[in-house]
């Protein structure tokens, strides 16, 4: 059997910028005896033929994952399987299930976070993808780490669980420098560091949240992915969502005591931040606060967005509301609300008409459909007396719907056309598919060189 290293997260602490600083260092990472996957989510892959294996009887499918083949280096190094979704499960299943495939388990990594935290962090994951919007006020998603080490250490031995708080990772110390310390392997000197969105990881801020909530609330589907891609940029970041104080002096009473038996059987070393009580909020909670200056500046942003998508070149499929057209539109309250928006707005004036008029002819503002009421209870700023606070938010998740509908449609077209150029290159011979004309990288190239000469 082969010695192996499992990573079981939990969700929220960093797991997936590790499991891509590992892929892009696994060469260095090989040479010390690490075995990392060339793909970042291998490890989810594993995860997934184990929950596979689970709903089948416990039989592994007929065309089983080779790890071996995919982790280099065979039996003289330790092989990594990354994915914090083994976490929710019970460890004697995943026991037996790695020993199907060949794996010796040897350390078991568990990085944790404050149950305040990941509270906040997995309410707002949720409300930005599963359409969540009723704010729990006892802990829901928050787990007891002392029974959950337990668990795992029955399973795999006390000796070989590897604890550290995640919190310790966000000072000085990178999280992959603790995280190979603390499994025995030496830091890179000169790593590679991943870019973009995986390093930084941007979230909406607390009132781009309760946006995405109170649209959720309406019934619309969820618009984090729109906001990501078009406001993020051009709207703050702080302050950042946040649990109430009241929610989290309620959590801390929970959990408290036990995290403080774990650092008792485990050391307690990087386990302050779980055991010191007088925990306290991180962001801001603006449940039922008046949002709707933010709405408005992200509608302008929206608006803009969506100014160069063409209605008629969409999926019908795709079109849901838009489809639906009026015979007549009131031109002077499409005037009278654009204005009204524009003022108090960033975005360009016409493009904001435009959004509105589109809206208006699809439907969006007809009194007659049963959506949940999501005005906050006391509205402070700034007036707004053409536009309801609803009609806002049907605005900004009509926008998100074309934003949606424009991509969807790209996605299907880009497939149906690599789909349909795929039997022209098979009868192409292969000579002739690596010749200049269908490569003109290599005729550009072939150019060049003909530059250099004269």
């Amino acid at each position: 059997m082969r010695d192996a290293i499992l990573h079981i997260g939990m969700p929220k602490t960093g797991s997936t910028y590790l499991q891509h600083w590992l892929a892009l260092n696994r060469h260095a990472l090989l040479a010390n005896g690490l075995s990392i996957a060339g793909k970042p989510g291998f490890g989810h892959r594993v995860r997934e033929e184990f929950e596979a294996y689970l709903a089948g009887g416990e039989i592994l499918p007929p065309d089983p994952i080779d790890i071996d083949g995919a982790l280099p280096g065979g039996q003289a190094s330790i092989a990594m399987i990354s994915s914090e979704g083994f976490s929710i499960h019970k460890p004697t299943e995943v026991k037996r299930y790695l020993e199907l495939k060949r794996l010796n388990v040897i350390k078991v990594v568990l990085v944790l976070l404050r149950q305040d935290r990941y509270e906040a962090s997995i309410f707002n994951q949720r409300v930005k993808i599963r359409g969540l919007w009723e704010v729990p006020e006892d802990p829901t998603f928050a787990m007891d780490y002392m029974e959950m080490w337990q668990a795992w250490a029955d399973s795999f031995g006390p000796d070989a669980m590897v604890v550290f708080d995640y919190d310790q990772c966000l000072g000085s110390r990178k999280i992959e420098d603790v995280f190979l310390s603390r499994l025995g392997f030496p830091p890179l000197i000169e790593p590679t560091i991943p870019e973009g969105p995986i390093a930084t990881n941007p979230s909406p801020n607390a009132a781009l949240m309760e946006i995405i909530r109170l649209s959720n609330m309406r019934g619309h589907p969820p618009m984090v992915s729109a906001i990501k891609q078009h406001a993020l940029g051009r709207m703050p970041r702080e302050p950042r969502f946040g649990l109430t104080q009241d929610a989290v002096t309620r959590i801390e009473s929970c959990f408290l005591k036990s995290n403080r038996e774990l650092a008792r059987r485990i050391g307690g070393e990087g386990l302050e931040g779980l055991t010191t009580p007088g925990w306290k909020s991180r962001g801001k909670n603006l449940t039922g606060a008046d949002v709707t200056a933010e709405l408005i500046e992200l509608i302008g942003i929206l608006a803009d967005a969506t100014a160069a998508i063409s209605i008629s070149s969409l999926d019908p499929d795709l079109m849901g509301p838009i489809q639906k057209r009026r015979a007549s539109l009131d031109t002077r309250a499409i005037m009278d609300r654009t204005a009204e928006i524009a003022a108090r707005a960033n975005g360009n004036i016409v493009n904001i008409g435009l959004l509105l008029e589109r809206a208006e002819g699809a439907g969006t503002f007809e009194p007659d459909l049963k959506r949940a009421d999501a005005t906050p209870s006391i509205r402070v700023r700034p007036t707004i007396e053409r536009t309801s606070f609803n009609e806002l938010i049907d605005l900004a998740a009509f926008a998100v719907c074309l934003l949606k509908a424009r991509q969807e449609t790209q996605r299907r077209r880009n497939g149906e056309r690599a789909i349909s150029a795929k039997p022209l290159l098979r009868v192409v011979a292969q000579p002739l598919r690596n010749s200049w004309l269908l490569r003109p990288d290599l005729l550009i190239r072939k150019a060049q060189e003909r530059i250099r000469i004269f």
